[in-house]
């Protein structure tokens, strides 16, 4: 079913005293989607813009959406609106302050903040809000299309260390917004429908490791694990892994493709069992994670897995 941007139809031409029957008050912001900053939506279901999503967090990095779940908290810090009197005595507005949103993380720990930092002070990044009702906030420029909020920056700031059993770690996301005209005179909002943080998730790093020789000659053992905490992910994709080890794996021998001929699992090692046509140094690729979300390797509503920058792995095979 169709929808529409701000239905139902709260159109402004000329300014006028009458109030409309459209009331629209943005709830609490509890996600927040990082998008590249030259993309504009255009809105025709609320399924499509999550299926867009969906595609888009797992998309190369460059054009890649980012969304943060889980806020339990803001402060306003925005500046306020100021005048500039002039020696006559008659006043003008002559800027009218800037959002500047800081949010709690309800969680992630450390680690989710070290990464999240990553983008601080990043110029690429333009930013939509979804609140607490799933509706969706970004910059309307068009009766179907949107945008990002423009950012002067977006921070991850220092945690503050815990002080007691009652007053854990805590952690906490800036945003300060370049354009307050974009919220006020431009704001494009619609029902997303369904959770956010259900719909469509960010992707964790990965990496693959060397778990050493394996059954026979020619063969070499290979695990994949999660960089921060170094789960290994055989548990949860042994079986699909193994069975769809070709698009998985690429390898190369002196620059020439010497990919793996067969696989197995190890359950021992919690790896999978690459066998080779030769010996010698094999610089092996994992594929990325568009490729691995088809194999349902962190599929479209859950989380997904980046190997795109530890993405190969050298190994001596004997």
């Amino acid at each position: 079913m169709s929808i529409l941007l701000n239905d139902p139809g709260c159109a402004i031409n000329s300014g006028n005293t009458g109030m409309p029957g459209c009331r629209f008050d943005p709830s609490l912001i509890v996600s927040a989607i990082l998008v590249d900053k030259d993309t504009t939506y255009t809105l025709s279901t609320a399924a499509a813009f999550i299926s867009a999503m969906q595609t888009a967090t797992k998309a190369a990095r460059a054009s890649r959406s980012f969304p943060i779940h889980g806020f339990i908290e803001m402060a306003d810090g925005s500046t306020e609106a100021t005048e500039k009197e002039y020696g006559y005595g008659s006043k003008k507005m002559t800027s009218e302050g800037k959002y500047i949103w800081t949010f709690t993380l309800g969680k992630g720990g450390h680690a989710y903040l070290q990464s999240l930092r990553k983008f601080n002070n990043d110029q690429d990044k333009r930013v939509l809000f979804i609140d607490s009702n799933n509706v969706v906030l970004g910059v309307k420029t068009g009766a179907a299309t949107f945008k990002g909020f423009s950012l002067d920056s977006f921070y991850g700031k220092p945690f503050k260390m815990a002080q007691d059993k009652d007053n854990p770690a805590m952690y906490y996301i800036t945003f300060s917004l370049k354009d307050p005209l974009e919220l006020n005179d431009n704001l494009a909002y619609f029902d997303l429908g369904a959770d956010p943080e259900s719909s469509f998730q960010g992707l964790l790093d990965i990496e693959m490791h060397d778990l050493g020789a394996g059954s026979a000659t020619k063969h070499q053992v290979v695990g994949i694990r999660s960089i921060a905490d170094k789960v290994a992910l055989y548990d949860a994709y042994s079986t699909v892994v193994a069975t769809n080890f070709a698009s998985i794996f690429t390898a190369t021998k002196s620059g020439v493709a010497a990919n793996p001929t067969a696989c197995v699992v190890n359950a021992a090692l919690k790896g999978w069992d690459l066998e080779f046509a030769a010996t010698g140094e094999h610089v092996i690729t994992c594929c990325n994670a568009a490729a691995l979300a088809a194999l349902n390797i962190g599929n479209d509503a859950d989380i997904g897995f980046d190997i795109e920058t530890a993405g190969t792995l050298t190994v001596t095979i004997a």
